[in-house]
């Protein structure tokens, strides 16, 4: 998503970069086809092999959310499922690329649509974030915006 956004991955196919992420041990794949992961230091190593800086948080919260989204780079934060929907196991990543101060409500995108229905500039508001997160996850930026 970040990719396109930049351009920078737009002649790559979600296929060819779930394999790259693969290759660095983004993910584990079982036998049965289950995976686990993606672990976020392999999937920064694919975003700078792309072309796009990054770097991993080990505690993300609100503040440093709307700090980041404010030098226009995007937060791709690990969420509990199971916090989310009461019944699903492990974790999720979703990316947080917006902050509306008028209604203090983050705008993501949710590429399974989980926490929203259709997965697209989804508000939710800081306690919401809170109520889900991991606290962990990715930041993202487009080089030469430091």
């Amino acid at each position: 998503m970040v990719g396109d956004t930049y351009g920078l991955t737009n002649q790559y196919s979600v296929y060819d970069l779930t394999m790259r992420c693969k290759s660095l041990g983004g993910f584990k794949e079982f036998k049965d086809g289950r995976i686990k992961g993606v672990f976020h230091h392999p999937l920064v190593e694919l975003a700078k092999k792309v072309g796009i800086a990054g770097r991993v948080e080990s505690h993300v919260n609100n503040n440093l959310i709307k700090d980041e989204i404010k030098k226009n780079h995007f937060a791709v934060l690990s969420i509990d499922l199971h916090r989310l929907t009461g019944f699903m196991n492990g974790g999720h990543l979703i990316l947080i690329h917006q902050y509306d101060s008028v209604t203090d409500s983050f705008i993501l995108h949710d590429c399974a649509a989980l926490v929203g229905s259709n997965g697209k500039n989804i508000k939710i508001s800081p306690a919401g974030l809170d109520a889900i997160s991991n606290y962990k996850g990715i930041i993202l930026w487009k080089p030469g915006n430091e």
